[in-house]
């Protein structure tokens, strides 16, 4: 029997409402994420015109070429399209454009390459929509092109057989925050509707779009939400497939090796940076190989292959970024400017993305990293959600060669003898743009709610549990709690390699006498001051853990401690 709206506990629908669900049937579609959710293909403009071009390659047995971002997001698109007209018959053939002597999106270089190997149709993703002389070189060579792409486009576009951009004006399908990845899983859809393959051949390719929208920092909210849930579904409860299977292998995030499933984070933190270390380091076109490797004796020397080079990838953004914040730290006015622009000659472009997210972590505001290639500076551009780093750099673009991305990421490149007027503009733009909002705060001590100790069951916990994927548009619920006694249980847990302090293990008492355990990962340097301070105030999330009894036990896990 269906839950009806009053079913579900208060706190539930609370945090519920607040991300604009307001009744059981939205509830029951949020907490039982199903394929049926997804949109219907068709409302993406372009969509039929692209798909009866496809089917047209695959039934003449033209060579179809997917081109790819070098990123994961394109990295996961081009594998799931090559991988789905493969197993349709199609003769396929990716290709992924080398950061350092191409650069981002479709090159002259890529046509060329298309046209000598006799390509009849070359699809982009992640990419194309800026590509205004490319996809008329190809058209020149006798190439269709369709735009698989989701970066915002400019008032004039490139001439392809179909672009496929939920952020095109006029486009009415529902979710804008398709990924690149997630704009090619809409045109497969589409292909499979139109050749009527079941279901399980559609789903199987959700565990790439899970990985891209995660990596690419998407809205988690809604159809995306969809999309994730049941691509991590797939991941954890399906037959992973060999690349994947090798990759969490290496992560140590295979099934085999640990007790927690794969989730949002992980993505973010331990697979993305992996399928990124190719075209950050060498080749993209590894990590694809990769996602496409049909046995587990081919996939696994090739993640160990990425294992090196995110291992490299690692130190360098971990050299460079040390070497920003001197710049920044060593510069008048540096750490208090309303915007960081920092250039130098000799950074890798590979890791200059990284960079300018690691700089927003120490300072946030909006972030531009440069390095010099062939005499013209390039790189990258990040910012939090109160300012729209692209609209910025469209209002600078008269100073700029190139520049292309979303409102919280983009890249650039500008003659070098525009920086000193674009740094001024920049930062001027940035000042204008921080007047205008709030003082942010920490993400870690934000509550949704406060929340009593008796409120804690393992009930409550699974239905927090229960709202995941999170991630941006779905942040997991923190809550607050005041005036809490520490007790003589409490202790600091040492590392099991060093022995030095390493976490909190706290036994907490509110006022009325209820009492909960409560994980602080690598805070035990605050303990000190929490035994001077004695009453405590935190913001947590919930958890469920198994205690050695076997029993399953409510645990708060501290996001931030007012200490």
């Amino acid at each position: 029997m269906a839950l009806t709206w009053a079913d579900y506990p208060g706190l539930v629908k609370e945090l519920l409402t607040r991300r604009g669900i307001n009744n059981a049937p939205e509830a029951i579609q949020f907490f039982n994420p199903s394929l049926a959710h997804i949109s219907d293909p068709s409302l993406l403009a372009g969509i039929d015109t692209a798909v009866a071009r496809v089917i047209k390659a695959l039934t003449e047995g033209e060579l179809i070429y997917i081109l790819g971002d070098y990123d994961t997001d394109g990295i996961c698109g081009t594998a799931l399209l090559a991988d789905g007209l493969a197993s349709l018959g199609g003769k396929v053939k990716t290709y992924i454009p080398d950061r350092f002597k191409e650069g981002y999106g479709l090159s002259a270089a890529a046509v060329a390459t298309a046209a000598k190997d006799k390509a009849g149709l070359l699809i982009t993703v992640d990419c194309g929509t800026k590509n205004i002389d490319e996809v008329a070189a190809a058209k020149k060579a006798g190439i269709d092109v369709i735009v698989c792409d989701h970066h915002t486009p400019d008032a004039i576009l490139p001439k392809a057989i179909a672009i496929l951009n939920p952020l095109l004006a006029g486009n009415t399908y529902p979710n804008q925050s398709l990924t690149g990845c997630g704009v090619a899983f809409v045109l497969w859809q589409a292909i499979a509707k139109a050749k009527n393959l079941p279901n399980e051949q559609v789903v199987s390719y959700l565990d790439l779009v899970a990985i891209a929208t995660c990596a690419d920092a998407a809205s988690l909210a809604g159809q995306n939400r969809t999309l994730v849930a049941l691509g991590l579904h797939t991941i954890t409860n399906g037959t992973l497939r060999p690349g994947l299977d090798a990759l969490l292998e290496q992560a140590n995030l295979h099934p085999q090796q640990t007790p927690f499933p794969l989730d949002a984070h992980r993505i973010v933190y331990s697979i993305a940076p992996r399928l990124n270390a190719a075209g950050r380091m060498a080749d993209g076109n590894l990590s694809v190989e990769l996602l496409l490797a049909k046995t587990l004796e081919e996939a696994m020397p090739l993640a160990a292959k990425l294992e090196v080079l995110n291992n490299q990838r690692r130190d360098l953004d971990q050299a460079i970024t040390a070497e920003a914040l001197e710049m920044i730290r060593g510069t008048e006015g540096g750490e208090n400017a309303p915007a960081t622009v920092l250039f130098h000659p000799d950074w890798s472009v590979g890791v200059l993305g990284i960079t300018a997210s690691r700089l927003l972590e120490y300072y946030p505001r909006p972030t531009v990293v440069l390095t010099e290639q062939d005499g013209v500076l390039t790189g990258s551009a990040r910012s939090g959600p109160s300012f729209d780093v692209y609209a910025a750099l469209t209002k600078c673009q008269d100073l700029l060669s190139r520049f292309g991305g979303h409102s919280y990421a983009a890249g650039l490149a500008l003659p070098k003898e525009n920086l000193g007027l674009f740094l001024v503009r920049f930062s001027q733009l940035a000042y204008e743009g921080r007047q205008n909002i709030e003082t942010p705060v920490p993400a870690r001590m934000l509550s949704e709610a406060p929340l009593n100790f008796k409120e804690v069951t393992p009930q409550l916990c699974r239905w927090m549990d229960a709202m995941a994927p999170f991630g941006p548009g779905n942040a997991r619920p923190l809550f607050s709690a005041n005036d809490l006694m520490l007790l003589e249980e409490s202790r600091v847990l040492l590392h099991k390699v060093t022995r030095q302090p390493n976490h909190l293990m706290l036994l907490l008492a509110d006022k009325e006498g209820y009492v909960l355990e409560a994980a602080g990962w690598g805070m035990a340097k605050l303990w000190d001051r929490i035994v001077a301070q004695g009453d405590i105030s935190m913001t947590f999330h919930l958890e469920i853990y198994r205690n050695r009894n076997g029993q399953d036990l409510p645990r708060l896990v501290v996001r931030h401690l007012n200490v």
